[in-house]
């Protein structure tokens, strides 16, 4: 590892104080001398050719099983067509977190008859839920744990790998 970037997430997950990444970036730059380790709050990165748009906050998974994906989609889709109208392509990733579960949508935009292909991706969590994940996710019971890996071969997404597990967090009782 040559290069980490360390995106800001919400307070709740910073000590009440939003301080973790600089900490944590402190402590990694200690232990990984001529390293470039920054933190970010919202980043657009090109790794390899390939752009991922990285911020904590952005869309939710969707309120109902049957709309799972669809204000994900629309999310996208408004990033990819901002982009466009300002004449930049728009990133290959849409990286997000804030909300406990995995969740990707791919969106396919096709102006002038090219396309361009953005994969919305929301990260699992590495921890349990806190009082305030319970809050934000409206107490889902469900909890994805783990990460998501990238693989990038010759300046494209070749993959994108979940590594997660589902949890069910209910108590379970006969009573």
């Amino acid at each position: 590892v040559t290069t980490m970037r360390l995106v800001y997430g919400t307070e709740s997950h910073e000590f009440g104080q939003g301080t973790a990444p600089e900490l944590v970036a402190a402590q990694l730059r200690l232990a990984l001398p001529g390293r470039d380790i920054k933190t970010v709050r919202h980043g657009l990165f090109d790794i390899d050719g390939v752009v991922f748009d990285c911020a904590h906050h952005g869309s939710g998974p969707g309120s109902r099983a049957w709309l799972r994906g669809n204000i994900a989609r629309y999310y996208t889709r408004s990033l990819m067509m901002d982009d466009l109208l300002a004449e930049k392509k728009p990133p290959r990733v849409v990286l997000r977190a804030h909300y406990h579960t995995h969740l990707r949508e791919t969106v396919r935009i096709r102006p002038n008859g090219h396309e361009y292909v953005t994969d919305f991706v929301l990260t699992p969590s590495y921890c349990g839920m806190t009082h305030y994940a319970l809050k934000v996710t409206r107490s889902s019971y469900m909890l994805g744990c783990g990460l998501v890996a990238f693989e990038i071969v010759d300046g494209a997404l070749e993959g994108v790998h979940p590594f997660v597990r589902t949890v069910d967090l209910r108590t379970e009782e006969a009573l």
